[in-house]
């Protein structure tokens, strides 16, 4: 067994996996919207950030290309 194999907590890999999912949705969500985010990988690409600044101001959110709680309401993701 390789040296700092236990050292990270244990909820580090679930809460990435979380937030890749979460990605998903939100990528999943501007799609059906007419929004080109990329690939729906779970992956917070440019493009995908790009497609979230487009719908943050189509809908009068502060355009971050960011995950926004605005946002995410406004996709009708929940976390």
């Amino acid at each position: 067994m390789e040296p700092g194999t236990y050292d990270k907590p244990v909820t580090e890999g679930r809460d990435a996996d979380a937030l890749k999912l979460l990605i998903m949705r939100v990528q999943a969500a501007l799609y059906s919207k007419g929004y080109d985010p990329g690939a729906i990988d779970g992956v917070l690409t440019p493009e995908t950030q790009s497609a979230l600044r487009m719908f943050q101001l189509a809908h009068g959110i502060r355009a971050t290309g960011t995950m926004t709680t605005p946002t995410l309401d406004a996709l009708g993701v929940r976390i």
